[in-house]
């Protein structure tokens, strides 16, 4: 990770020992620029010249001094373009040097924690370790790569987004449109159909539930809708405060803190959701760890996936005839997938009721 006041510095040393050269970045890497000879003709003017250096602050001080070297050359009249080697470049390097230098620069930006660690191996590294390794990475390589995940996965949209990161972190020169064009492909999928239950269902499934986490959990779940994770970062300090709404913090997901309201809000004392979260966040665990223990309690018994509680909010706020909007603001996420992604479970009988509660209203 490149410091940008220690760019200023070094730059400010250069121009101190009156030197004609600077330091700069282009894209990940370090350049020299300054007043130079031209190769052909001899006359002076503005150009660049490669280090071969990867944009970090480890690095300002080998390219300070190989602008000094270069200065030196140009004051003594012995500066000669030939013998300024072609610097070895990362666009050049065996493809698992890239990964090294890139996976280095990944952390040097963010904390190196077991959850970032995961966000690596899943996003990166799971695409990264399929390529060849002792070959320079080219668009056509990266290409073939989310070619070959099947159109209508989301693993190729993943697949685009960390072939993309690499080919911009070692300077290869690449299409963008090529790879959105896959992942335009990949959006068109329809996603499996889901056994969603009603909201008769949800409240005799709570009904059984003894008192604890996961009857806790799952109420939460069903009556406002978050991500399954996200009740790590959910401060319900405002439902025993006696509002109908949570707020979900800025470690969840989406990375924004929004309130997420409750549909209906009876489920909220039904529910008997005005209490402490029993549910502590560990910044240094990933999310996927914290929440094996609920995972396995849905499932021995038999709750269903959690993420069906989501989507059971979702239809429900549909049916309400809520906006969109509101309903994307509350769930964390676009009014796009709002409307593509589960209007498709709503019936004819749900749309005409959709249509008649509308009527009534404007006619009142």
């Amino acid at each position: 990770m490149l410091n940008a006041k220690a760019l200023d510095r070094v730059n400010l040393k250069l121009a101190a020992s009156q030197c004609r050269l600077r330091v700069v970045v282009r894209g990940k890497s370090l350049y020299l620029r300054g007043s130079l000879p031209d190769r052909k003709t001899g006359t002076v003017k503005q150009q660049w010249i490669s280090l071969g250096m990867v944009a970090c602050t480890e690095a300002l001080q080998p390219a300070m001094a190989k602008a000094l070297t270069i200065e030196a050359a140009l004051e003594s009249g012995t500066f000669d373009w030939a013998q300024l080697k072609r610097p070895i470049l990362l666009k050049d390097l065996p493809f698992h040097k890239v990964v090294a230098a890139l996976e280095k620069d990944y952390f040097d930006r963010r904390q190196d924690i077991p959850r970032t660690r995961l966000t690596w191996s899943k996003q990166f590294m799971a695409y990264y370790r399929k390529l060849p390794q002792d070959r320079p990475l080219t668009e056509a390589i990266a290409l073939e790569a989310v070619t070959r995940l099947g159109s209508g996965t989301p693993s190729r949209i993943k697949c685009a987004t960390a072939m993309q990161y690499a080919l911009r972190f070692a300077d290869i020169e690449y299409q963008p449109r090529r790879f959105n064009d896959l992942c335009r492909e990949s959006k068109k999928h329809t996603p499996a159909p889901r056994d969603i239950p009603s909201d008769e269902e949800i409240e005799a499934m709570w009904a059984r539930l003894k008192p604890g986490k996961t009857r806790y959990c799952f109420g939460i779940y069903a009556a406002f809708g978050i991500r399954p994770s996200e009740i790590l970062h959910a401060d319900v300090q405002s439902l025993i405060d006696g509002h109908d709404y949570i707020t979900i913090g800025t470690g969840a997901k989406t990375g924004k803190s929004r309130r997420a309201y409750a549909l209906p809000s009876r489920w909220i004392d039904l529910f008997e959701l005005r209490c402490a979260n029993p549910f502590v966040y560990d910044p240094t665990r990933p999310n996927t760890y914290q929440m094996n223990y609920m995972r396995e309690a849905f499932r021995t018994q038999k709750l269903g996936p959690a993420y069906n509680l989501r989507h059971a909010f979702k239809i429900r706020s549909l049916k309400a005839c809520l906006d969109p909007l509101l309903i994307a603001r509350s769930m964390g996420h676009s009014a796009k997938v709002a409307l593509e992604d589960y209007a498709r479970w709503l019936s004819a009988r749900d749309v005409e009721m959709m249509f008649k509660k509308a009527s009534d209203d404007i006619s009142d």
